[in-house]
């Protein structure tokens, strides 16, 4: 099963090809900086200058397709350890019971960051005159309702304890007291307890990763083609 996912990441968003022209503008301004400032050789932050109108409505879509991208880089490497734990275990430090929880509860963190994202770039377009108050309300209800199935999960898997019961949790754990004790069950075995275990979670991040994603690219693609002016 794990097989199925080890070449199937989360895509990217893709920035709007409408924008590309003006963003590329962007490198003049840089240039102009270079020129007047210098290599900014300790921050390694270039001043662009103050952006308006449409320059600050593509730079804002610019910004909101990068960070979810950088997100979406998190939520494939957990996916990504996920599916190589069971094969690899020996060969990473601590135990393997503490990294799934980790890779598990640093996924959620990761997918719950985009709506953190998201709410600050309606926020940013709020204030540029692009929507009114009620409309980041109902775009973030929206979004909200989209992703309610991921919250629930969550809240199953990290802030109720019956979420992690079961007999694949009951093995996982009988894996780790083992390992505490010097003793070990068969390698064979151990990677069949890692592999259900993982299983639990890889396919779930997966399509829930990507309906983030979708979401994201239809809204990011509706506001530049009814918000631009």
């Amino acid at each position: 099963m794990s097989m199925e996912f080890k070449n199937k990441n989360i895509e990217s968003l893709t920035f709007p090809k409408e924008l590309v022209s003006v963003l590329s503008g962007f490198n003049n301004k840089i240039l102009s900086s270079l020129e007047n400032d210098g290599t900014p050789i300790e921050s390694g932050i270039f001043s662009i200058g103050k952006l308006e109108g449409d320059d600050l409505f593509v730079y804002t879509i610019f910004i909101w397709c990068t960070s979810i991208n950088e997100i979406i880089d998190s939520l494939n490497l957990v996916i990504n350890d996920l599916i190589s734990l069971p094969d690899n275990y020996l060969k990473w430090s601590g135990a393997p019971e503490t990294r799934i929880y980790l890779l598990v509860r640093t996924y959620f963190n990761e997918f719950f960051r985009s709506r953190e994202v998201f709410a600050e770039i309606l926020h940013g377009l709020k204030s540029q005159g692009k929507l009114t108050k009620e409309e980041v309300k109902s775009i973030k209800s929206s979004y909200h309702i989209a992703v309610e199935g991921m919250i629930a999960t969550r809240n199953r898997f990290v802030h109720s304890s019956p979420g992690w019961k079961g007999k694949d949790h009951f093995d996982l754990v009988l894996v780790e007291a083992n390992r505490e004790k010097g003793m070990s069950l068969a390698s064979e075995e151990i990677r069949d307890i890692l592999n259900n275990n993982c299983q639990r979670f890889i396919p779930i991040f997966y399509s829930e990763g990507m309906r983030m994603r979708d979401l994201m690219q239809k809204f990011m693609n509706d506001m530049v083609l009814t918000l631009r002016n």
